[in-house]
């Protein structure tokens, strides 16, 4: 099974990421006040010292924080996720945060030759994570950047609940 990345794992990307543990991925993460972190390393995940060293240990990558700064802040920058990709690499962001910071980061990733699916949450978590075990999503990759196997590396449970739209920035517009 792909490694898979989880960046943010407060309220929702913590449930998000132990679906990916339930799930039997290996999963290797990063939480900016680490001790939240602590009940997923407890049930198998790795924690990582930076979000680079997440996106560069992991095949997928999946963020999840609370607004434009800290999207910034977890993925620009020498340390954040985007300076860890690789060519063909995957970052799915499923924050709810402007369509303008989603093209910023979008921008930075594709430089980097890698995809990045633009997926904001719409919902509460006794909606969208426990019951389901899915994520109701909202995606965007220009075709010309995915790379063709991209649905195989997400997880079935969320990827089936991927619908695209035509640029990176767009997802939000139709929450």
């Amino acid at each position: 099974m792909a490694t898979l990345g989880f960046v943010g794992l407060g309220t929702m990307g913590s449930r998000m990421a132990q679906r990916l543990l339930d799930a039997g991925h290996p999963v290797v993460g990063y939480n900016r006040t680490r001790e939240k972190a602590k009940p997923l390393v407890d049930r198998g995940m790795r924690l990582a010292e930076s979000p680079r060293a997440v996106s560069t240990a992991a095949e997928v990558v999946f963020s999840m924080v609370t607004d434009p700064e800290a999207l910034r802040a977890v993925a620009l920058g020498a340390d954040g996720l985007v300076a860890g990709l690789g060519p063909g690499a995957v970052y799915v962001d499923m924050s709810t945060v402007s369509p303008s910071t989603t093209r910023e980061v979008g921008a930075a990733v594709e430089a980097r030759g890698a995809a990045m699916l633009d997926a904001p949450v719409s919902g509460s978590i006794a909606r969208i994570v426990v019951p389901l075990g899915a994520f109701f999503e909202i995606s965007s990759a220009a075709a010309k950047v995915a790379p063709a196997d991209t649905p195989t590396k997400i997880p079935s449970f969320c990827a089936s609940c991927l619908l695209a739209c035509i640029a990176c920035g767009a997802g939000i517009v139709m929450t």
